[in-house]
């Protein structure tokens, strides 16, 4: 065999034990619990099992050798036969060569998987905006168009075999034939060194498994999931009534949009199904999964693959359907690949029933029909198919109600956090009497202001007096205390006194004063509540040069909107917060546009443009004040750095034209879109035009469907789910509710950071178990310490 030079395994390759691997996955498997599943993430190659030998000499290959220095090493460390060990290796070793997965040492080959163009210019000299998938052959790339609009770039890798280039000539002669937008539109095409590349419409959407998970969990799953698999279907009839048939059918090429539309995309495999036209030939592609049983024969018997055709089309589409409605493969399958053929090939649809949802008989008919293993057997047509399921899906399973899920760590999650927070912050607790473990001891952000501001919270939510009582004392304590070396600052944490600075009301005294004075006021003691005002009016007149929500001056707007709506006209606290608006305004004033702003490059509500313009509006929606010059402008700025993606739009953390950083996009509060989501809402409010409303949506659906999982209120579901509120409460749309709601129970089952207190407002399981309260009552919620509590109005003022 070739290798007779030193080879290696790719850095990418990945050897992980079966035990270690879910149990339903490693049901699939024919495999002992000593076995590894190997694989490579980005490449085409199917994951493989070996045993436990194998993968131990597979491991050797980390480093460079030849197959005999391999075998070798590998026999005198495990005391075997060289000679009898290489015969039994060969044939693995033969195959692991051929497939790619041992390669020669020197080789491009060897190296991970990974763009080829990184961040910056791309074939046909386009900028790229995100790298989207990048396999061993081709590369998908999001890209910004000259004139500004985004666009998918996909293009062939250096090294990619000649199917690819056809592919790609398919792919463009194909799309236009379609139309009707199920499928993306070509907007350019051409080559590079020799290498193709297409230039498509930008398909905005998520992958339709994902779709249909969000569906099933709904209200009314049944009615959701059933438009959602008739979408499928007709977006496969619409194709093949242009004649095209996509030959790749698997979850994967299917994007499902905010509305619930229907893209088809990755059609190199498609062939045109017309006698003698010239793209009526294809080779065949797809998953096992979803492979015909015509197919599956063929490929178990090793015998040329039969040509894509309309019925056997209708067989994947409707193994697809079958998925969508259940969330499951229409059989058990083994990962065995002859037996997986032979399922295919001979084995019935499984019944609803055995997926553990309601069966539905009508449903159930119509995709038998359709997943018939003779193709005579199927509908005439992919549009008899989709009429037949249009027509089946208007009556409904025999238990609808009981397709809704839940989420698997358990419903009884969030309870049981709030009672085990308020247990530990009750002030007869060890937390009070011994003291804070760790500073910052008197923060909002860290510390006892930041649990006094919680206890007032839940004290609102079960209109308890024993909470607030709760919350008096612990605000006492962090007024104590507040003159302590260790109040505020902590630079195990990086919180030195530097980047606090003097002022945040989330890192310093004033901070304290303010939570002081909402407390006393939610007591009804408005002489105290004065007293602590005029103090947080003091401490805010600091110098400090920091601009931004949390660590610096725009703060103060913040937490002043709250006190302005809570407390009795003062014309100290207006003052205070007139002097902070026209300043910071007058600041950035002369500063480049948004997206190009090096100075202070970050877009987020913590520490950007976002959290500026909130911190505006907030004040001036609370005081009446008119917005400042410019903040309109800023928004149009903020909103130009906006990036498709999923269903939604996303946010660099920096300005995406400014020097380059590693930081990426996040969903949480503090950086990311969840907090964008509430000063889009206020735009609209404030100014009225649509397109904030569009904005907050957009926002709103990527801190929805990030996979992120950190369950705080500052990075995490929590504040993601505070986003999603946020959109309720301003449009009352009962499906952010339920989503706010699913990312309350993750929250609240999420594992906690140890590195964190968990008693922190923002970055512990106080925060989570305010918004799991707060859900019980969504029309009051509010994010902390930053949205409008819901104080009655003021009289107005002056």
């Amino acid at each position: 065999m070739a290798g007779t030079g030193p080879m290696v395994l790719p850095e990418d390759i990945r050897l992980v034990p079966v035990a270690d691997l879910p149990e339903r996955t490693r049901a699939r498997f024919e495999c002992d619990d000593g076995d590894f599943a190997l694989s490579r993430p980005s490449a085409r190659t199917p994951t493989k099992i070996v045993d436990a030998e194998s993968a131990a000499l597979l491991e050797r290959f980390r480093q460079p050798l030849t197959l005999v220095q391999g075998i070798v090493e590998h026999s005198r460390a495990r005391g075997l036969d060289p000679e009898r060990t290489l015969e039994e290796a060969y044939p693995l070793l033969a195959h692991l060569v051929r497939s790619g997965i041992l390669v020669p040492a020197d080789s491009d080959r060897a190296r991970a998987i990974a763009p080829v163009a990184g961040a910056g210019r791309l074939p046909g000299g386009f900028e790229s905006v995100a790298c989207v998938q990048a396999l061993e052959d081709t590369e998908l790339h999001q890209v910004r168009l000259p004139d500004g609009r985004i666009a998918a770039l996909k293009f062939a890798r250096a090294g990619a075999p000649p199917t690819v280039r056809a592919a790609f000539a398919r792919e463009a002669a194909l799309l236009p034939l379609v139309g009707g937008g199920v499928v993306p539109a070509v907007w350019a095409s051409g080559e590079e060194d020799g290498l193709p590349y297409l230039v498509l419409e930008w398909c905005p959407g998520i992958g339709l498994l994902a779709a249909a998970q969000e569906l099933r969990s709904g209200d009314r799953p049944w009615a959701e999931v059933a438009r959602l698999a008739l979408a499928v279907v007709n977006a496969y009839a619409q194709l093949h009534a242009a004649d095209v048939l996509h030959s790749d059918v698997h979850p994967e090429n299917v994007l499902v949009d905010a509305s619930g539309g229907v893209r088809l995309i990755d059609l190199g495999f498609a062939r045109l199904d017309r006698p003698g036209a010239a793209l009526a030939d294809a080779p065949r592609a797809g998953v096992p999964f979803y492979f015909e049983p015509e197919y599956a024969r063929a490929a178990r018997d090793r015998a040329e693959p039969p040509a894509s055709t309309r019925a056997g089309e209708q067989y994947a589409v409707a193994a697809l359907a079958y998925q969508v409605f259940t969330g499951d493969f229409y059989l058990d399958f083994s990962l065995e690949a002859d037996e997986l053929l032979r399922q295919v090939a001979e084995d019935a649809p499984l019944p609803f029933a055995a997926r553990r949802i309601p069966a539905w008989p009508a449903v159930e008919a119509v995709l038998g029909r359709a997943l018939a293993k003779a193709p005579g057997g199927r509908f005439g047509s992919m549009a008899e198919f989709a009429a037949a399921l249009a027509a089946a899906s208007r009556t409904p399973p025999d238990a609808p109600g009981a397709a809704a899920a839940s989420l698997a760590r358990g419903p009884d999650a969030g309870a049981r956090l709030v009672a085990d927070v308020l247990a530990r912050l009750d002030p007869e607790a060890a937390l009070f009497t011994g003291g804070l473990p760790a500073a910052p001891t008197c923060s909002v952000k860290l510390g006892a202001a930041g649990i006094a501001y919680g206890l007032h919270r839940l004290a609102a939510a079960r209109d308890s007096a024993d909470l607030l009582a709760w919350a008096d004392v612990w605000c006492a304590r962090a007024q104590r205390d507040a003159d302590a070396p260790d109040a505020f600052v902590n630079d195990a944490l990086d919180l030195s006194a530097s980047l606090i600075g003097s002022v945040s009301p989330y890192h310093t005294r004033a901070g304290v004063q303010a939570v002081a004075a909402l407390v006393a006021r939610a007591r009804d003691d408005l002489p105290a509540a004065a007293a602590a005002l005029e103090a947080f009016v003091a401490d805010s007149r600091a110098e400090c040069p920091t601009r931004d929500l949390t660590l610096g001056r725009a703060g103060t707007l913040v937490v002043g909107a709250l006190l302005a709506e809570a407390l009795p006209p003062d014309d100290t606290l207006l003052a205070l917060g007139r002097d902070r608006l026209r300043s910071l305004w007058d600041e950035v004033a002369e500063l480049p546009p948004v997206d190009r702003c090096a100075e202070w490059p970050n877009l987020g509500i913590a520490h950007g443009w976002g959290g500026l313009a909130f911190a505006g509006l907030r004040w001036c929606a609370a005081t009446g004040d008119p917005l400042p010059p410019g903040l309109t402008e800023r928004l149009d700025q903020l909103a130009g750095c906006a990036e498709p993606w999923g269903r939604g739009l996303r946010w660099q953390w920096r300005a995406p034209e400014t020097p380059r950083s590693t930081w990426g996009y996040m969903p949480g509060w503090c950086n990311g879109s969840a907090g964008l989501v509430p000063l889009w809402t206020l735009a609209h409010r404030s100014l009225g035009d649509d397109r904030w409303l569009r904005l907050a949506e957009a926002a709103a659906w990527n801190a929805w469907e990030d996979p992120a999982e950190a369950g705080n209120l500052c990075c995490g579901l929590a504040g993601r789910a505070y986003g999603l509120l946020a959109l309720y409460r301003h449009t009352g749309d009962r499906v952010w509710l339920e989503r706010a709601r699913v990312l309350g129970r993750a929250a609240a089952a999420a594992e906690r950071d140890p590195e964190l207190p968990w008693y922190s407002l923002y970055k512990g399981e106080l925060g989570v178990a305010v918004l799991v309260a707060e859900l019980a009552d969504p029309d009051a919620a509010a994010l902390p310490f930053f949205e409008a509590e819901g104080w009655p109005a003021a009289a107005p003022r002056g």
